[in-house]
């Protein structure tokens, strides 16, 4: 999975550090999808644990249709 891909990365213990404080001070992030009716961007609020993001979302947004559909990803 992304996650394991991303921690496989070995982040510097500064730079995870500064991630970390990134993710602690802010707590809304722009997801972006693809889809049938092309790119889609929409803010969603997150919660962290460590490296590991966490949102709700309506499972009927186009955000979540599109990730369902197995669609790429970016946040």
């Amino acid at each position: 999975p992304y996650t394991t891909l991303f921690r496989s990365l070995l982040l510097t213990s500064a730079l995870r550090e500064r991630v970390l404080e990134q993710l602690a001070d802010h707590h809304v992030l722009s997801l972006a999808t693809t889809g049938p009716e092309g790119p889609w961007a929409a803010a969603v609020f997150y919660a962290h644990d460590g490296l590991s993001l966490y949102f709700l979302s309506s499972p009927t947004s186009r955000h979540a249709l599109n990730i369902g559909a197995g669609t790429e990803v970016a946040a």
